[in-house]
């Protein structure tokens, strides 16, 4: 990681931690739902096209094997109030991949305050992204994963859960 990479993450950090106590709670909230029995793991998803503006633009998508449930489900995330914070740089867009250390720094922050919520005893496996991206950040691995594996490991939790017939 080069200097200016390393103070382009310290500048994304410091626009997430003030928020980190709000993501707590927040996450507490999301955690303690109820979900759907063929829900087989959450998606944390953030939308940071021009920056943000007044307010943290991540939902929680619930997934069930077939596909992502797009519910209404309130989501407290989404309504953390914040200051903007211009993420694109165009002094240092030669030098950092901004898209890549924004996506990396956010998933990396949420995971923290999925931890201190609890996240760890919760039942179903946890995930960040950026909206339309083909990985993710397991919180459970703490490491990016293709969209891929991710499909299978939800694939195994279906198959686990789904009684089998005695066969003949």
């Amino acid at each position: 990681m080069n200097n200016l990479e390393r103070e382009y993450r310290d500048r994304v950090h410091s626009f997430f931690r003030p928020y980190s106590d709000e993501a707590v709670i927040a996450l507490r909230t999301i955690l303690s739902k109820s979900y759907a029995e063929d829900v087989a793991f959450l998606d944390f998803v953030m939308f940071a096209y021009d920056g943000f503006d007044d307010h943290m633009p991540i939902f929680t998508w619930p997934s069930t094997v077939e596909n992502t449930v797009y519910t209404d489900i309130e989501c407290p995330l989404a309504k953390i109030q914040t200051k903007p914070f211009k993420y694109y740089d165009e002094d240092i867009e030669d030098f950092v991949d901004i898209p890549w250390q924004l996506k990396d720094c956010a998933g990396r922050w949420l995971r923290e305050a999925w931890k201190a919520a609890g996240g760890e005893l919760f039942h179903l496996p946890c995930y960040f992204t950026d909206h339309d991206d083909l990985e993710s950040f397991s919180f459970i691995d703490n490491a990016w994963c293709e969209n891929d594996p991710k499909q299978k490991r939800k694939a195994n939790k279906w198959e686990q859960a789904t009684p089998r017939k005695p066969s003949d």
